[in-house]
Formats: C-alpha cells, sequence, structure tokens
C-alpha cells in the first residue's frame, strides 16, 4: 500500500479503512509523530491527543466521550505508555472501549508489559474500538 507504513501499521489502516466512515476521524493516536504515517497514506484526519510531541492537552475526557458520542470518532491506537501519559484518557478507554486485536499489529492491553519497550512508542500497539457502545 504505501512505503510509509510498516506491515503491522498497514493491517491497523486496513481495518481502519473498513470500520470507519469517512468523513469521521480516521483514528486518535497521542502525538503527531504516531499519526503522520496514517495521515500521509490516507490524507484523513487523526487526533492527537497530546498535540506535536505527546504532551499536550488536546482532548480531555469529557470532550473525548462527546467526539465518540457523536459519530466524530470511534477508534484510538494507543502504545504502552499511552495510559502513564493520559492517565483519565486511558481508565475512559479500559471502561468505555473494546480492545480489537489485528494479528501482527495489535495486542491486548492485558497481554502488554507494563512497562515500555525498548525502541519507544509504537512497540505494543492497542486499538481501542469506542463506537460500538454508542451504536443502537
Amino acid at each position: 500500500m504505501s512505503d510509509i507504513l510498516s506491515p503491522a501499521q498497514e493491517a491497523i489502516l486496513d481495518y481502519l479503512l473498513a470500520n470507519t466512515d469517512p468523513d469521521s476521524y480516521l483514528v486518535a493516536t497521542v502525538s503527531a509523530r504516531d499519526a503522520a504515517p496514517y495521515i500521509l497514506t490516507t490524507l484523513r484526519p487523526v487526533l492527537t491527543f497530546g498535540g506535536f510531541s505527546g504532551g499536550d492537552n488536546v482532548v480531555d475526557v469529557d470532550q473525548l466521550a462527546q467526539m465518540v458520542a457523536d459519530g466524530e470518532l470511534r477508534f484510538v491506537l494507543a502504545d504502552d505508555g499511552f495510559a502513564r501519559q493520559k492517565r483519565e484518557i486511558g481508565a475512559w478507554l479500559t471502561d468505555n472501549c473494546t480492545t480489537i486485536i489485528i494479528p501482527g499489529a495489535t495486542q491486548s492491553r492485558l497481554a502488554s508489559n507494563p512497562m515500555p519497550r525498548p525502541g519507544g512508542p509504537g512497540q505494543a500497539n492497542v486499538l481501542y474500538d469506542c463506537g460500538n457502545q454508542w451504536s443502537s
């Protein structure tokens, strides 16, 4: 599909494209670094909770819940450090969203190593589906 994406990212992207409304955010991530390959490949909007580097507070829990309820956002892609960086959002995701397993690309948060892995963010991706709870 693209020289920009790794095989794991391609698998995630295929799933996201098949399961998102073209007029909504493709996915939400912590930082622009995590979002960039998806934006460059699809030209679709990707929400970054932490802005460029992941440290900003772009969206809070209430805003996230409203975006999900309004159908603007369905999926959140997180890595090992997400729950530590964005504690309230991480807790909301765990309580309100379903973990999606894409073989070779994502893993269950329960199975992920609680310590960051060598190589930095993106090593243990967890894809949360927050849209199922709001559909009727």
